[in-house]
């Protein structure tokens, strides 16, 4: 029996029951554990998967589209796929085409990485345990860096009672940087302006 109870801060569920699969449900696209009231991601049924078969360029890029991550909160697991698939095509690799022995390598690699991470819990609530009266500051900070491979942005919130302060990550985007540059402006000189 699961009971959904308001604390005055954010709805969450509590239960008698231990943790199974029925506790999961999908929130817009993301599995969501009733129970914990956390966002939950598993990569190790993910990278095991990716693992098998010859890799080609058609299935790398099947693999890091199955991710399903409107807030960004896996950013650091999917931007590496999404840079490797960039450089395969930009080695200009067929799509059935098996990729050579050293890129394998690195996919191997990187799913490695992923398995390390293994369950990926991200709290739900960014108010949990705080009374909504003794906020004294409420705060949201932003932060943007970028590189010639790519670039991105993430929104915290920063929360401040009497007692203490907290952050927690509210959404995060990344894209990989064009291949011609930004607008094609990566490659000019410094008397060209119009790029500015």
């Amino acid at each position: 029996m699961t009971n959904v109870i308001e604390d005055g801060n954010c709805l969450s569920c509590t239960s008698n029951n231990t943790v199974s699969e029925e506790t999961l449900i999908k929130v817009i696209g993301v599995p969501w554990n009733r129970i914990e009231d956390n966002f939950k991601f598993d990569l190790t049924t993910f990278s095991r998967q990716a693992l098998e078969g010859t890799l080609t360029k058609r299935k790398l890029l099947s693999i890091a589209a199955r991710f399903h991550d409107p807030l960004g909160l896996l950013s650091p697991v999917i931007l590496p796929l999404k840079c490797m698939f960039q450089e395969i095509s930009r080695l200009k690799i067929g799509w059935d085409e098996a990729l050579s022995e050293d890129l394998t390598s690195r996919w191997k690699a990187l799913l490695e990485d992923m398995e390390r991470v293994s369950n990926i819990a991200v709290p739900r609530c960014i108010l949990d345990g705080v009374e909504v009266g003794d906020i004294k500051s409420f705060q949201l900070h932003g932060f943007a860096d970028a590189s010639q491979s790519a670039y991105g942005a993430n929104v915290y919130s920063r929360v401040t009672t009497s007692n203490t302060c907290s952050s927690h990550l509210l959404a995060s985007k990344t894209r990989v940087a064009p291949l011609n540059g930004v607008d094609g402006c990566l490659n000019v000189s410094e008397s060209d302006d119009s790029c500015v």
